[in-house]
């Protein structure tokens, strides 16, 4: 089972190891999913830009320690002020806890010295950790030098970026989990007339499929310039 904050947060269920589309990543992906089964690296840093895949990573491990009764907690820090310190006091006992957009805390203190406490009692009492950020942990602003050191030492990766092809393929599966089809032709046309970043072509297709639910229409290449022609109009309104 996933452990859930009062506040309500918990990875999303589409998420998962069998949907990630490595590319380039498959040290990353192999790291993190010994991670979240207990073993070595105990203790994972993963970066990218926006929109590099991390967030879906760090879900799919807190769904891969629920599977095989380890007990992950997933949280999100750019809640921002919706979070407070105090939040990490729970999180000291779970078997994985997966923190998302450290960069989000770098810099407060209060927060700095809650997570450096985390970081020693999940791994006193045989825990592991998975976090992710938009850059390196030298590059994020972490003012504790202890802090510093100890994600310095972490299994650091990279998220390379998807090339056109993995790029397809990731459209391919987010459509399957929602129970569309979405043709090769379909998703060519998306890569080369839409924007190129992955976060956002994902958007784009979930509003097409809100759209197509709407028109009882199948997404196919008239309909997709259909509705990118209703949105530049809107934009432009």
């Amino acid at each position: 089972m996933i452990r859930q904050l009062p506040l309500g947060i918990t990875p999303n269920d589409t998420s998962r190891f069998d949907n990630f589309v490595a590319g380039e990543n498959g040290p990353a992906l192999q790291a993190v999913r010994a991670c979240a089964e207990g073993r070595e690296p105990t203790l994972v840093y993963l970066w990218s830009p926006l929109g590099g895949g991390r967030s879906h990573l760090l879900q799919a491990a807190c769904h891969g320690a629920a599977q095989i009764g380890r007990t992950p907690l997933f949280l999100p820090l750019a809640w921002g002020s919706d979070l407070l310190p105090e939040v990490l006091e729970g999180a000291r006992a779970m078997d994985l806890v997966c923190l998302d957009d450290l960069q989000a805390i770098a810099g407060d203190q209060e927060w700095e010295r809650a997570l450096f406490m985390l970081l020693n009692d999940v791994r006193d009492h045989g825990g592991s950790v998975i976090m992710t950020a938009e850059s390196t942990p030298s590059a994020i602003g972490i003012a504790l030098v202890d802090l510093a050191s100890r994600l310095s030492a972490a299994a650091v990766f990279r998220l390379r970026p998807l090339r056109d092809a993995d790029k397809s393929a990731v459209l391919r599966e987010r459509a399957r989990d929602r129970g569309i089809e979405l043709p090769v032709e379909v998703r060519d046309y998306l890569l080369r007339h839409c924007p190129r970043d992955l976060g956002e072509l994902l958007q784009l297709l979930d509003s097409l499929d809100k759209a197509a639910l709407a028109a009882h229409r199948r997404i196919t290449i008239p309909f997709v310039k259909d509705v990118l022609a209703g949105k530049a109009e809107g934009e432009g309104g």
